[in-house]
């Protein structure tokens, strides 16, 4: 009987275990499991959805709202510097107009003389009969001598082309061109810093996620075990081989386990709905995680590869930094140059046509108007503006500066603490791995003493205490492996998005 009996606990305690072994879950695809677009909206359907770390990676890259606007600020960055180059290039502006005039100072018409007649002298007659001839027509309209002249014109049309070029601007161009590459390079650089952040957000949501869900399975294997030990016991009291004071013991252990059940679903819940938060997925979709909570069983301290020093310094928000304290040094020589002499180039060319009538295009010559000038601007007093100028920009480089070297002590203190962590946690797995071992080989013998009276009740709840404990803290330790991972390539700024400019 009590053979029989031993058989049946332990063929309940290993499918109770078989839940918490480690299972390769389904492939993404397979019957009963959908798959979770890149982008967009996803439609709540009947199936589980299943989602793996990569894909949630890569989902929140492209849907996360604090991704969207690193990109939409790296797209802006792009086109200022676009705008800020084309400054340097030369300004062509062309001008078609039409003039009517209905007065003008310049029309001498109307001063009473006689329009009618038109004032022809004879230049080939002797001086005395040319002055008789003008006090002779004195009356006559002298206007039409200038008729043909722009001024006063009834009808004026003008075409023109404008083009200038700036010369010299005490290098206000070339330090402008170099800030706006320094301002697109820091907005690419600052995605490239949110992607790792929001994968590193993203793997602590995942890897929170799996944790709660192996200690779900962790109590409800507990759960499992202490019903199987309950069955038993009331075996063995069917048999007589139990009192009643033992079964209301292991009745007892079993309902103390369920609140643990409960807390633990709690926790899995919460954890998947934080994940479905982070990815913009619907929180009553149903969630299938693909990517197993484990580490590899090389995993040891050794392989904890410290980085050289050099790869610290491409963590993006440090190029990003270095990048402002380029546009401040810059905005040294722009404020300097915005009083220094300014050298400028203009050039008009232009056609006019003065029509008696207004579409009458062909009874005049168009007139050529070709301009061009060359202007000095030098700026004498400016109210005693430079200097404070030019402080302001020597503080704000400065303050970049103390911002930088912070940052990099900063990154640096980052990376130790998660090499140290990831040290730590690598140390851990094996001892917490023969715990559960022992732990496990300590409830079996146990359990198998009970069943042949050599142990009592109180060593088979502490027992199964271990065991519950020593399991979590396994599955604990795997989650700290795989965060500090991802926490040591967080303060390298390193994340599967692709970098956006060349190192």
């Amino acid at each position: 009987m009590k053979v029989y009996l031993v058989a049946v606990c332990a063929a309940l305690l290993g499918s109770s275990l078989a839940a918490q072994s480690a299972v390769p879950p389904p492939a993404p695809g397979a019957q009963g499991c959908a798959t979770i677009a890149t982008r967009g909206l996803v439609a709540v359907g009947s199936d589980s959805a299943c989602l793996s770390l990569d894909e949630a990676v890569a989902r929140a890259i492209a849907q996360n709202p604090g991704m969207k606007l690193a990109r939409s600020n790296a797209e802006l960055a792009d086109a200022t510097v676009r705008a800020t180059l084309s400054t340097g290039y030369p300004k062509i502006d062309g001008n078609v107009s039409y003039t009517r005039t209905f007065a003008s100072p310049y029309s001498i018409s109307k001063s009473g003389g006689d329009t009618t007649s038109k004032f022809n002298p004879d230049t080939t007659a002797s001086l005395a009969d040319r002055v008789r001839y003008l006090e002779k027509n004195s009356n006559l309209d002298f206007g039409s001598l200038f008729g043909s002249l722009p001024f006063g014109q009834a009808n004026a049309y003008t075409l023109s082309l404008t083009g200038t070029q700036t010369l010299y601007s005490g290098g206000k161009g070339g330090a402008l061109g170099r800030m706006a590459t320094a301002y697109r390079d820091a907005a690419q650089l600052q995605f490239e810093e949110q992607a790792a952040a929001t994968e590193f957000a993203v793997k602590q949501a995942y890897y929170g996620a799996l944790l709660a869900q192996s200690v779900e399975s962790i109590a409800m294997a507990s759960v499992e075990q202490a019903t199987a030990f309950l069955k038993q016991v009331r075996m063995l009291f069917d048999a007589g081989k139990a009192s009643d004071l033992e079964t209301m013991r292991a009745e007892v252990a079993l309902d103390n386990l369920r609140p643990q059940l409960v807390q633990a679903q709690n926790a899995a819940s919460l954890a998947t709905l934080q994940l479905k938060r982070l990815l913009d997925l619907p929180m009553e979709l149903p969630l299938r995680l693909t990517t197993p909570l484990a580490v590899s069983p090389s995993a040891r301290v050794s392989d904890v590869a410290v980085a050289p020093a050099a790869a610290l310094e491409q963590r993006p928000s440090l190029q990003a930094q270095e990048r402002q304290v380029s546009i401040q040094t810059d905005q040294l020589i722009v404020t300097r140059a915005a009083h220094r002499p300014r050298l400028e180039l203009q050039m008009a060319y232009g056609k006019l046509l003065y029509p008696a009538k207004v579409f009458d295009f062909g009874s005049e010559t168009w007139r050529t108007n070709w301009t061009s000038t060359l202007s000095l601007s030098v700026p004498l007093f400016a109210g005693f503006s430079k200097a404070a100028d030019m402080d302001k920009a020597r503080v704000n480089l400065e303050m970049d500066q103390t911002r930088l070297t912070d940052l990099k002590a900063s990154v640096r203190v980052e990376y130790q603490q998660a090499l140290g962590e990831q040290s730590r946690a690598a140390s851990s797995i094996a001892a917490r791995q023969r715990t559960v071992d022992q732990a496990q080989r300590v409830h079996d013998l146990t359990v198998l003493r009970f069943a042949n009276g050599l142990s009592t009740q109180l060593e088979v709840a502490d027992a199964r205490l271990g065991l519950l404990q020593a399991r979590m803290n396994l599955a604990q330790a795997t989650a700290d492996v795989l965060l500090a991972e991802a926490q040591v390539a967080r303060a390298l700024g390193r994340s599967s998005a692709p970098r956006s400019i060349a190192r």
